[in-house]
């Protein structure tokens, strides 16, 4: 079943959904609408006790251009944060708005970059901490953060956080925080044309914060587009893939605070080309899942998708496992419950789940014909969401399909 917010009937299509939920089931659901001539950010909340959505509501205040790398954080009280990137006709900069449960409504589009010192912004994330503060950080030339004070309900202005001192071009980069809001990971690659290394640094957001050394996580000298995450521990993980066919990953342990790895994650065969797509994900034991996507030789050229999991128990990763192996296997997204069971979905709705209490992983199932999917989340009672959009009655409307165990 697919339920939704509302579009408005001037809606055209809607490229990108994502959604979250809390711990009482209600939930907030974003996309981006287009009405033909420009693409806005708007949202709607799903209130769990009324069984209702509310009115779709714009995030945006400005911008002539889609807004890029959206992305949320709630806490508790369900005081939703949004951050993301977007052009207002001269260059791109980095926005943020808060849902305030108080208050029932939007507080309005924050800027949180309001210089142009370092470049063009990219990659922002968002975390709330344990306090419930959060941190906004995100990409330009270096690295900047914005804090957002949970008391005063406001943003405390952006601080430039460099890290990168290579001096080599850099390809790619990406950045992370951990579930609490304590550490930042940056993450690059740099070099020249079949020459590129992936390296990483941590930032410690304590009482004397600073930046770690850089440390260069890849063996090989082709690592291209890396991926990072980090649990709530402060661990961390690095993801990449490399122009030989090889998918890759580094781990950061916390409590030695090394690097250990790179560790292969694929088998690719000779009908497979590179790797790509890569997605990582941490449950609450400190556990990940990765998973990426290749693309066969032939045509029609087949997606494949697998997925590879780290034990944080035996310090181990568990060996390739095929999501799907057919057409629909391309851009695969993934979500863990508290309980670390996975659930795995691939662009055209193929899903496949790992139960952690069993250790195996489930026969793949098809979600049905017609729907892109964007995202796959968990809900309050351990159902997969998987968030997308679907044509409804001839209009292309957000579309969220409970997923049962």
């Amino acid at each position: 079943m697919c339920f939704g917010p509302d579009i408005p009937p001037t809606n055209v299509s809607i490229p990108w959904v994502d959604a979250r939920f809390d711990e009482s089931g209600s939930a907030v659901v974003s996309w981006i609408r287009s009405d033909g001539t420009r693409d806005d950010l708007w949202a709607a909340r799903y209130d769990v006790g009324t069984a209702s959505w509310g009115s779709a509501a714009p995030l945006q205040s400005s911008g002539t251009t889609a807004p890029q790398h959206v992305r949320f954080a709630r806490d508790p009280d369900s005081a939703d944060l949004v951050v993301w990137y977007e052009n207002d006709g001269t260059v791109d900069r980095i926005w943020g708005n808060r849902y305030n449960p108080e208050t029932s409504g939007w507080e309005g589009a924050a800027l949180l970059n309001d210089t142009l010192e370092n470049g063009v912004p990219r990659l922002a994330e968002v975390s709330y901490r344990r306090n419930g503060d959060a941190l906004a950080v995100w990409v330009d030339e270096g690295v900047q953060m914005d804090s957002f004070k949970g008391s005063s309900s406001s943003w405390q202005g952006a601080t430039p956080l460099s890290a990168i001192n290579d001096t080599r071009p850099n390809t790619s980069r990406g950045v992370g925080l951990d579930a609490g809001g304590g550490a930042a990971f940056l993450i690059w690659t740099s070099g020249f044309a079949m020459s590129t290394e992936t390296w990483a640094s941590r930032y410690s957001n304590t009482a004397s914060p600073k930046w770690g050394d850089p440390v260069k996580v890849s063996q090989n000298h082709r690592a291209h587009y890396p991926v990072v995450a980090a649990d709530a521990y402060g661990n961390a993980i690095v993801a990449w893939r490399s122009s030989d066919s090889i998918a890759a990953a580094s781990r950061y342990d916390a409590a030695s605070k090394t690097w250990s790895g790179p560790e292969r994650l694929n088998i690719p065969t000779s009908a497979e080309l590179d790797p790509e797509v890569l997605k990582l994900r941490f449950d609450r034991s400190g556990n990940a899942v990765v998973v990426w996507s290749s693309a066969g030789i032939g045509f029609p050229l087949p997606d494949h998708a697998y997925a590879n999991r780290y034990d944080a128990a035996l310090s181990t990763w568990s060996g390739q496992v095929v999501v799907s192996d057919d057409a629909g296997g391309s851009h695969p997204k993934l979500t863990i419950d508290a309980s670390g069971h996975t659930f795995v979905v691939t662009l055209a709705g193929i899903v496949r789940r790992y139960d952690a209490t069993n250790g195996g992983w489930t026969t793949a199932h098809s979600l049905g014909g017609g729907l892109s999917v964007q995202d796959i989340i968990v809900d309050a009672s351990g159902h997969a969401l998987v968030i997308g959009a679907r044509t409804i009655g001839g209009r292309v409307r957000p579309c969220v399909i409970r997923y049962g165990r």
